[in-house]
């Protein structure tokens, strides 16, 4: 990693998912590498299946753990949806990891269709996970 960069790491998903505790892990394994690092999540409704969210930033000195919009390294995702709805934290230069994975959302007859294929219109650097062969 490039020496006085300040890296932003956004993590978004599903209560559920394991967004905080990951959350936890980056965090701390940045402040061993001898980081200072600097976190704030977001999980007041998650065990009804709402959205989660954790910024993370580390580098030689942070003063704040919020990312500015259009400024995150790494948008990482556990959910399509939660991918769309955090895309504006990206920028043409992040890299967004997503995994392949739909959570029906509260209150909605069915997934709303085509949710990946914009997500690959809006990402020029995407990774996308595919949970299904992980999860096997």
């Amino acid at each position: 990693m490039a020496s006085g960069k300040i890296w932003n790491v956004l993590m978004v998903g599903v209560g559920g998912q394991g967004i905080v505790t990951s959350s936890d892990i980056l965090t701390r394994a940045a402040m061993e590498a001898g980081h200072d690092a600097k976190k704030s999540e977001i999980h007041g409704m998650s065990q009804r299946g709402g959205s989660v969210f954790s910024h993370i930033r580390f580098g030689p000195r942070v003063s704040s753990p919020v990312i500015p919009e259009g400024g995150a390294d790494i948008l990482f995702s556990l959910e399509e949806l939660e991918t769309l709805r955090w895309l504006g934290y990206a920028s043409a230069s992040s890299t967004v990891i997503c995994a392949g994975a739909q959570i029906q959302p509260a209150g909605v007859e069915a997934y709303p269709a085509g949710v990946m294929e914009e997500i690959r219109r809006a990402c020029p650097r995407l990774v996308v996970l595919d949970v299904k062969m992980i999860q096997e």
